[in-house]
């Protein structure tokens, strides 16, 4: 009991009702429910981002593929973007350009590569270059995500990236050389692609353009010396003569399940510079002459013999890549193939 003064009476405690008592259930329920609803406003924010992104991918990008060795892009996601932009881009009325970074055109916007010069000439052409991808990078990063999807394309052009595909093949084991069957079965386009990814900021290294404004400088820029080890020897490209035109073959035939104009050409390398620049230029020089040949072994009168090119310092911006001139030069030797 308790003693009141003012009154001088004595006053019985009040029970506390049921309901004065902590209400543990209701909270729980209410914060449950604001859970779940912020869950649900972040999925939709996060799926209407994922469309804006997308939509602005297949608009901004419709020419070019992203430049996928940005830094923050993960190498293993990089078959299944490629594939999503393949989804939402190609068509039966598209030429697709397959290759590295002479077909990507690295370091120039999309307007000066070869891709970009075919779109000038009236030929709708989606450019899927990868910088440093060689033949099983274009079976597998490409080829096969378009196969996954059963997408077809007009006509498909291919690089053989010889430079890329010298310097990485003497070094591999027999089994790990020769391109093998898709490694994977891969569906959708860029935005079932992005949505499965929690991006958020991440986005930007894969959406940001970073050659949107670079424009061939006007002259050259020729190595003084090229690093020796960069060209592989004579001996180490007869010892995978076999596995390399196996590999060409392979990505011969898989193009072919995608369009039945398939056009193939070896990448230029600028040989008249080669001199006093490399100890190599002999070794250079064979190996373009023997790859040339497993192409045109292989494709026939489908394999553009690119070797006018590798006479003319006007077309290279480096002794393996091209300059706008260079990328213009070979849009016109490979134009003529398609069908009008």
């Amino acid at each position: 009991m308790n003693w009141r003064s003012a009154t001088g009476l004595w006053e019985l405690p009040v029970a506390r009702r049921p309901t004065d008592a902590p209400l543990i259930g209701t909270d729980f329920k209410y914060f449950a429910k604001i859970t779940a609803l912020v869950v649900a406003l972040v999925g939709a924010l996060h799926v209407v981002v994922t469309a804006a992104a997308a939509t602005f991918s297949r608009f901004y990008y419709q020419e070019r593929l992203f430049d996928l060795r940005a830094p923050g892009v993960s190498s293993v996601e990089i078959p299944r973007i490629i594939g999503g932009y393949i989804g939402s881009i190609v068509d039966d009325r598209v030429v697709v350009t397959v290759g590295s970074s002479l077909t990507f055109g690295h370091p120039f916007t999309e307007k000066w590569t070869m891709a970009g010069n075919l779109n000038r000439m009236g030929i709708q052409t989606v450019n899927l270059g990868v910088t440093a991808l060689g033949l099983q990078g274009i079976s597998h990063w490409v080829l096969c995500e378009m196969q996954s999807r059963n997408i077809k394309a007009r006509a498909v052009v291919l690089e053989i990236p010889l430079i890329n595909e010298m310097s990485w093949l003497p070094h591999q084991a027999p089994e790990a050389a020769r391109t093998g069957p898709c490694p994977s079965k891969n569906i959708g386009g860029l935005f079932r692609v992005f949505v499965e990814r929690l991006y958020g900021i991440d986005w930007l290294p894969i959406l940001r353009d970073r050659y949107r404004n670079v424009d061939p400088p006007d002259c050259p820029r020729l190595e003084r010396r090229v690093p020796d080890g960069y060209y592989a020897t004579s001996d180490a490209f007869k010892k995978v003569i076999p596995v390399f035109r196996d590999n060409i073959a392979f990505m011969y035939a898989q193009a072919k399940s995608i369009s039945d104009n398939v056009i193939v050409f070896v990448s230029p390398v600028y040989l008249e510079g080669l001199a006093g620049r490399t100890d190599q230029e002999a070794s250079v020089r064979e190996q373009f002459a023997g790859v040339l040949k497993m192409c045109q072994e292989i494709a026939g009168s489908n394999c553009v013999d690119t070797t006018p090119m590798t006479a003319q310092e006007r077309n290279f911006y480096n002794l393996s890549h091209l300059n706008g001139n260079g990328a213009k030069a070979l849009a016109e030797l490979i134009a003529p193939k398609f069908a009008r």
